[in-house]
């Protein structure tokens, strides 16, 4: 896995989304990094990492754990909401608290019993649209996740030559979606004894509230914070108010 470090003190794990990279995180990542040891990872296939054997859920966990880290804290965005949820279900004891983002344990509805989810032609055709035209798609994507935040354009003008200068691997970008379509870790809810904050735009188009009120009725140690007017990038779009709600939680929140 490739990774670079930040800071000192107690370690947290930033894991990111699909089609993404680690970029994403980095306002967030420095302010966190005042007073922790903050690994950010690349995906295979995302970002700097050109290792494209991106296999399955369980290959990702050993990635992390090269990582070497004995008892951490793990926060992941959007499909990496899910990978951090997987890793926790797995090594309950190498996680201190567990922070989803944007998260759901399925993406797409299944017919009977999950409706909160999206419809599998609106997910298909997002997806589709991000490897055909990866940049103007993830370009689109971001300003549309960014409106009503009265820093969107300062936001943008950062992340663009930092973001959206390495395009994915187009294959690994396939097999990762084939993950996302296919994961569904509800049964993992009920098994997750850590203390959880699950943090949520209320104007999410990908993620609805539904599923993060799903999860907080499900995770045994759990709280939630909907942030009003924010999509699916709360920690961008609603930035101070995002850290403060993580410091809040990990300073006074425990099991």
């Amino acid at each position: 896995m490739l990774y670079k470090v930040l800071g000192k003190g107690e370690p947290i794990v930033l894991v990111h989304g699909w089609a993404m990279s680690s970029e994403i995180w980095i306002d967030l990542a420095n302010k966190i990094a005042k007073n922790h040891q903050v690994f950010l990872i690349d995906l295979p296939g995302m970002g700097s990492n050109k290792n494209t054997q991106f296999i399955d859920m369980d290959q990702i966990n050993v990635e992390i754990n090269a990582l070497n880290l004995s008892h951490f804290s793990i926060m992941g965005w959007s499909f990496g909401g899910q990978i951090a949820l997987h890793y926790s279900y797995k090594f309950p004891k190498k996680i201190k608290k567990l922070f989803l983002v944007s998260t759901t344990p399925c993406f797409v509805n299944q017919i009977g019993d999950w409706q909160s989810g999206i419809e599998a032609n609106i997910f298909n055709k997002f997806a589709n649209d991000l490897i055909a035209d990866w940049q103007t798609t993830m370009e689109r994507f971001l300003n549309l996740q960014l409106l009503g935040s009265e820093y969107r354009k300062t936001i943008l003008k950062k992340l663009k030559p930092l973001f959206l200068k390495t395009a994915p691997d187009i294959d690994s970008l396939k097999k990762s979606l084939n993950l996302l379509l296919q994961n569904d870790l509800r049964y993992m809810l009920p098994l997750i004894d850590l203390p959880t904050m699950i943090m949520t735009g209320n104007q999410d188009k990908l993620v609805t509230i539904k599923a993060s009120e799903f999860m907080n009725k499900k995770l045994k140690f759990s709280k939630i914070k909907i942030f009003k007017g924010a999509a699916h990038l709360p920690f961008l779009s609603h930035s101070d108010d995002f850290m403060n709600t993580f410091q809040e939680f990990n300073d006074n929140y425990d099991k």
